[in-house]
C-alpha cells in the first residue's frame, strides 16, 4: 500500500496536469512578440513625450550627429539642426542637474518610508551619507 503522502502528491500532480492546458506554439510566439514590442516601446524615447532628461540628451546627441552628416549635403539645414541639438543638450543637462536633488525611488515598507537607522544615533558619517544620497539621487 502506498504512503498517504505519496498518494496525495500523485493526486495533486494529476490535477495540475488536467488544469494547465498547453498553449499552442502560435500563442507562445505571439506572447513573446507582444513582450518584445512592449519592451521596445518603453525603451525607445519618443520626442513628443520626453519625460526624462536622459532621453532629451539622447535626442540632442542624435540631432548633432545627424547635423554633422547633413552639413555635407545641405549646409544651412545642418547648421540649424546642429544648433537645435545643442540647445536641447543644454536644456537636458540643466534639467538633469536641477532634478538630481530629488530621488526617484524612496524605499518603503508597508507604506512607511525607510530611513537609515543606526542604534548609535545620528553620527557625522550618516549625515554625510544622507546628504550625498540627496544630492546624487542614489
Amino acid at each position: 500500500m502506498p504512503d498517504p503522502i505519496e498518494e496525495q502528491l500523485r493526486e495533486i500532480f494529476e490535477r495540475m496536469e488536467r488544469q494547465a492546458p498547453r498553449r499552442s506554439l502560435w500563442d507562445r510566439l505571439r506572447g513573446r512578440f507582444r513582450g518584445f514590442v512592449n519592451n521596445f516601446q518603453v525603451t525607445v524615447p519618443v520626442p513628443g513625450f520626453l519625460t526624462d532628461p536622459g532621453q532629451l540628451i539622447l535626442v540632442s546627441v542624435i540631432l548633432v550627429f545627424s547635423a554633422w552628416f547633413l552639413r555635407f549635403i545641405f549646409p544651412r539645414a545642418g547648421y540649424y539642426i546642429g544648433m537645435l541639438g545643442l540647445l536641447l543638450f543644454i536644456i537636458g543637462f540643466t534639467w538633469s542637474v536641477f532634478r538630481s536633488g530629488r530621488p526617484r525611488y524612496t524605499p518603503r515598507w508597508r507604506g512607511q518610508y525607510i530611513e537609515d537607522y543606526s542604534p548609535y544615533g545620528d553620527n557625522l558619517w550618516l549625515k554625510l551619507r544622507r546628504w550625498w544620497r540627496r544630492i546624487t539621487g542614489r
